[in-house]
């Protein structure tokens, strides 16, 4: 069969397809997602889904927001673009008769790809391999729990719209009508899950209250301009704009330092909702003190662990987890941390103020028990 011919302005054409049944319930109750691409301007529009009969009203959403974002109005005359096409496989969620009745009603087309013929829907299939492929990898990288997919699906899909496609315009560009230079429009993303110190106002704290909070980033904000971040100590998602970024740390990749372990029993609502005070409490273990040269990570918790105990400085007050509010999991041996969480960018930290130039770790001969950790003291 002859193709059909290709779009000639938003919304003459918008592919959809749904992913119904991922293998791991998201931290908000989600089941799957809905991905939609627009065929002129080429922009991702993702809903999640907790169950296949929402199709029809996220169908209907997208509708009223596309033709609302494209209405130009010039006196008592109205030009809008309207939503003339859509073209999906032929699930049956895609061609139930709620979906027929309302595509009659609203004077959309319906267009289906043939039986075991995926390519004739190729535009958001391969779109579809594309952003769940590569915000897999950003979780993985970050080394966060699977259940978090949401968030790295969005921010992957927030990210990919502003990169060009065939030519200089974006995705994101082309739906909204105006052009930015490329640095100029990607100079506010950051690596996902890193470490980003939220800024607390002076409103919210007393003068012997840090002014920022450690968190972990989250992603983009769809309704606000700030980032999206979720607090280490009360394991809430904060929005704020006025944040710090450190890319070379992962709270996830260290659940010891940062206190952020997801497989500790510990109350954690990626929802929003506020914990109580006494939900995030938790008895610190016990601890050696020594007195560690330099100052403590940015986050402010154990610098390492040595004898079965955390380690801080003299004088520092003990631990009682991240920030005094998440409890800290029962620390272990240096030689029982995995490689993976003794990783230099985090070593270099401990040593970065030292006047020790010499100094190399880890040791090259005599594995982790055969040298001292740097900033460390014989407890004798």
């Amino acid at each position: 069969l002859p193709p059909r011919c290709p779009a000639t302005r938003p919304l003459e054409r918008v592919h959809f397809d749904i992913s119904p049944k991922i293998p791991l319930v998201g931290a908000r109750g989600e089941v799957g997602f809905m991905l939609l691409v627009d065929e002129f301007t080429r922009k991702y529009f993702v809903y999640y889904l907790t169950k296949k009969s929402e199709v029809p009203a996220i169908l209907a959403a997208f509708k009223v927001m596309a033709e609302t974002h494209f209405r130009q109005t010039m006196g008592v005359l109205s030009f809008p673009f309207r939503l003339s096409g859509l073209r999906s496989d032929g699930a049956r969620e895609n061609d139930s008769a709620v979906v027929q009745g309302w595509a009659a009603a609203a004077g959309v087309r319906q267009e289906f790809s043939a039986p075991y013929c995926q390519w004739q829907n190729g535009v958001v299939e391969r779109a579809m391999q594309t952003v769940w492929q590569g915000s897999q990898a950003m979780r993985v990288a970050a080394g966060a729990p699977p259940e978090m997919w949401p968030y790295t699906l969005s921010a992957f899909i927030y990210v990919r719209n502003l990169l060009p496609v065939k030519s200089a315009v974006s995705p994101d560009e082309a739906w909204e009508g105006f052009e930015q230079p490329f640095k100029e429009r990607l100079a506010h993303v950051r690596t996902w899950g890193c470490l980003v110190h939220v800024f607390v106002p002076k409103e919210l704290r007393n003068k012997l209250e840090s002014k920022s909070r450690p968190a972990m980033f989250l992603g983009y904000s769809t309704r606000m301009r700030a980032y999206m971040c979720l607090c280490l100590a009360t394991r809430k998602v904060l929005y704020s704009a006025n944040v710090v970024f450190d890319e070379t740390f992962f709270p996830c990749r260290h659940p010891v330092l940062s206190g952020l372990d997801f497989a500790a029993s510990v109350p954690m609502d990626l929802s929003g909702t506020v914990l109580g005070e006494e939900e995030c409490g938790g008895v610190a273990p016990p601890e050696t003190v020594l007195d560690v040269v330099g100052p403590a990570l940015a986050v402010d918790v154990p610098l390492a662990v040595v004898g079965g105990a955390p380690v801080r400085r003299a004088g520092q007050a003990p631990f009682e987890g991240a920030l005094g509010r998440a409890p800290l999991e029962q620390p272990r041996l240096v030689a029982d941390v995995p490689e993976a969480e003794l990783r230099w960018p985090v070593r270099t930290r401990l040593v970065a103020e030292q006047e020790m130039p010499d100094l190399e770790w880890p040791p090259e001969a005599g594995g982790v028990d055969g040298g001292e950790a740097p900033g460390q003291v014989d407890a004798d």
